[in-house]
């Protein structure tokens, strides 16, 4: 046992918010003790830890963050973020740090990267096909924006999957074209699939010291449980395989998707996972795109592009995959930002919900919701995880996009907490609308 005391301790627990001490169980990590327990009490092979007046709080739960992603960005990625000390200005010195890694890599090896935003480069547009062709002739090059919902591609990567002037866009996704009709080597949402299809899976032991590496990370920042809200069935081998090497640094709750990016097949349903570290009860879906690059599904047109986004799904066609995980005592997340994918989801959980009522889904994003998607996720009790660190991190792009009648609606956090049910258990969140820290097992 390992016994913390003489700090300030918080317990986030309404009933019993201070406490003087916590015992832990060193063997099984599991607190067993919060309290006002002496602290000059001796107990047979209990350890101290003199707090010296600091505090001690519950580990940070991240609702939704991509662990995965975050693990390659850290360890096998080429880096092409902008605001980091010593990031990537500009779109020369993104080219530069391909240029740098396809030095080091033999040819035809595939080189990806990720994290620029066209809004933040000193540019103020995408890179290109003909940008990323500077770096290397002999490499095949992906570089996701920072969203996850566009990917740029060279031109010896569009050759590799086929990609030309007569190539059609897949439903849900678009290739954006110049004025000649070539792929310029941005692709947007499902269209991103038809480059990583044709890119070599990660082995299991890459994907291994990424996880970790990214758990590792969190650690750091305090975040001891975390939703991983995109998990295809290799990620799900991988963290199973963590869990049973008891390996999971961070308790996770995983979300597995039922259909790739620019893929036909549909994954099976996942099987239930419920450890000490790894839970996985949940399917997850894209309804739209992302706000910070005008793809998600809006009702009034962007500024700059003019369009109004993109829904990934046909409406019933999306119904009967939802209807298929609901069934099956599955709950179900759904990626949706624009009002109009807001629309579509929520009138798809409203139908769920009418045919077996009980289970109750998420929507992740939530980003531009009228008074009336409050009122109706209110109703079926629906989970919404807004992301606030938006609003810092893209706000520059949602200007840049969003036309002034909607920035006072985007993200509106405190209106959701305003619309939120009383809370039906204080400890695990149940009842509450908004889950800013979904708690993950």
């Amino acid at each position: 046992m390992i016994l913390f005391y003489n700090g300030v301790i918080h317990t986030l627990d309404p009933a019993q918010p201070t406490a003087d001490v916590v015992v832990v169980d060193e063997v099984t990590g599991r607190i067993r003790i919060v309290g006002q327990f002496p602290a000059h009490t001796t107990v047979p092979s209990m350890s101290r830890v003199d707090l010296g007046g600091q505090t001690l709080i519950p580990g940070f739960n991240d609702a939704h963050i991509h662990i995965w992603k975050l693990g390659l960005l850290l360890t096998v990625q080429v880096d092409a973020r902008r605001n980091l000390p010593n990031g990537a200005a500009d779109i020369p010195a993104i080219v530069e740090r391909f240029r740098t890694r396809a030095r080091a890599t033999p040819d035809g090896v595939w080189l990806t990267g990720r994290g620029y935003n066209e809004v933040d480069l000193p540019e103020k547009r995408h890179p290109t096909r003909y940008d990323l062709d500077q770096a290397t002739p002999d490499h095949p090059i992906a570089l996701t924006r920072t969203c996850g919902h566009m990917i740029v591609a060279n031109s010896l990567a569009l050759r590799l999957a086929g990609i030309t002037a007569d190539t059609e866009n897949p439903p849900g996704g678009v290739i954006v074209r110049d004025a000649k009709g070539e792929p310029t080597g941005l692709l947007q949402e499902t269209a991103m699939g038809l480059i990583t299809k044709v890119i070599p899976p990660i082995d299991d032991d890459t994907m291994r010291r990424a996880i970790q590496a990214a758990m590792t990370h969190q650690l750091s920042l305090g975040i001891t449980s975390a939703t991983d809200p995109l998990l295809t069935p290799d990620h799900v081998r991988v963290y199973r395989q963590l869990d049973a090497d008891n390996a999971l640094s961070v308790r996770v709750n995983g979300f597995p998707i039922r259909r790739p990016d620019g893929g036909n097949e549909t994954y099976p349903l996942p099987e239930k996972v419920l450890s000490d570290f790894l839970r996985i009860d949940t399917v997850k879906f894209f309804a739209d795109g992302g706000l910070s690059g005008a793809t998600a599904a809006v009702s009034t047109p962007y500024k700059v592009t003019g369009n109004r986004g993109v829904l990934r799904f046909d409406t019933e066609e999306l119904f009967a995959l939802m209807w298929e995980a609901h069934a099956a005592g599955l709950r179900i997340a759904t990626h949706a930002i624009g009002d109009v994918a807001l629309d579509q989801v929520l009138t798809l959980y409203e139908r769920l919900n009418d045919l077996q009522p009980g289970l109750r889904h998420r929507i992740e994003h939530f980003g531009l919701p009228t008074p009336q998607h409050f009122q109706r996720a209110q109703a079926i009790n629906v989970m919404v995880i807004p992301q606030t660190i938006f609003l810092s991190a893209l706000g520059t792009s949602f200007r840049r996009y969003l036309p002034e009648a909607s920035l006072a609606g985007c993200y509106p956090v405190r209106a959701m907490l305003n619309a939120e049910p009383k809370p039906v258990s204080t400890s695990t969140n149940t009842g509450s609308l908004v889950a800013l820290n979904q708690r993950a097992a």
